[in-house]
């Protein structure tokens, strides 16, 4: 075997390899005439790296490292001739599914990358050069995930019910649409609620929301189930539905009206009487007539 391994340290030294990625580097086999893979050779001191092969080391791994692009050799058409080829660069950043992706550790691992982007990104520093850099996208959260309304009456409303459109994410949320699907028993107000979003197709800034109302007003007395689609730029969750139920009852009937009963048999009974204003003028003057009547006669005698 020839050449060395693309790290060669000497026995009175150690290289020390934190977050690298060492993948696809090869030495030339004399003895079996092909290359092979060779990633370290000597004595090293290897953590949190991506090793071809695999090494010993605390939070080593041994995957793929999905890089956008390796580099090749091109051979130029003459594989059996190896002074021709020429190597063709790749591009060393990791795919959104690399498994170096918030791999490393925060020991010893330089604030910015390569390029300078600031490390780390994500929940962690990146094993490599290169730190991933995550797209800006929305994230669409809605609460309540689903209302009941209870019994209402048959004509009568509910209270309106507030639902709150929350963007999560780092990018602007775009509402495309909410179609309510039954609005014969429900109404839909862009309107409603403590901060309302004033239309169907809302645009929601990074950590902000906004609030739509729903209330449930039966035409028959019956369980009733709907949904409240809303539509969105979320591209793990362009829908999200929101569950409706309630159900329809009939109004209770009035109290029966007490009917009199006639008297007898030493029973009681009971009368109504509705006295009117002019009922209540005559009895007035029916005493005042009395009274006369009755100052005259004192007089007479």
């Amino acid at each position: 075997m020839t050449g060395v391994g693309v790290i060669d340290s000497t026995p009175e030294s150690s290289a020390i390899i934190i977050n690298s990625i060492l993948w696809d580097n090869f030495i030339w086999d004399s003895n079996s005439r092909s290359y092979i893979v060779s990633e370290i050779s000597g004595p090293a001191t290897v953590t949190y790296s991506n090793i071809q092969g695999g090494f010993t080391g605390t939070g080593n791994i041994d995957a793929n490292p999905l890089f956008v692009t390796p580099g090749y050799w091109d051979d130029n058409g003459t594989p059996e001739d190896l002074e021709d080829d020429v190597w063709v660069d790749g591009d060393y950043h990791l795919q959104d599914a690399s498994p170096c992706i918030d791999s490393g550790t925060a020991v010893s691992a330089p604030d910015e990358d390569i390029e300078g982007t600031p490390r780390p990104q994500g929940d962690g520093f990146d094993m490599g050069a290169y730190e991933f850099l995550v797209s800006p996208e929305p994230m669409i959260t809605v609460t309540p995930a689903d209302l009941d309304f209870g019994d209402v009456t048959v004509g009568d409303s509910s209270n309106p019910f507030e639902i709150s459109i929350s963007n999560d994410g780092t990018a602007d949320l775009i509402v495309s649409g909410m179609t309510l699907y039954d609005t014969e028993n429900c109404t839909l107000d862009v309107t409603g609620g403590s901060a309302p979003c004033g239309t169907l197709t809302p645009t929601i800034s990074p950590n902000g929301n906004c609030t739509v109302a729903v209330t449930f007003h039966p035409q028959i007395a019956t369980a009733m189930s709907g949904d409240l689609l809303i539509n969105c730029n979320d591209p793990h969750s362009p829908s999200v539905d929101v569950s409706i139920t309630g159900t329809g009852i009939e109004a209770e009937p009035p109290p029966a009206p007490i009917t009199p009963t006639g008297g007898g048999g030493g029973g009681c009974s009971i009368v109504r009487v509705k006295m009117s204003i002019e009922n209540t003028f005559a009895v007035v003057l029916l005493i005042i007539a009395l009274l006369w009547l009755g100052i005259r006669r004192r007089r007479g005698k």
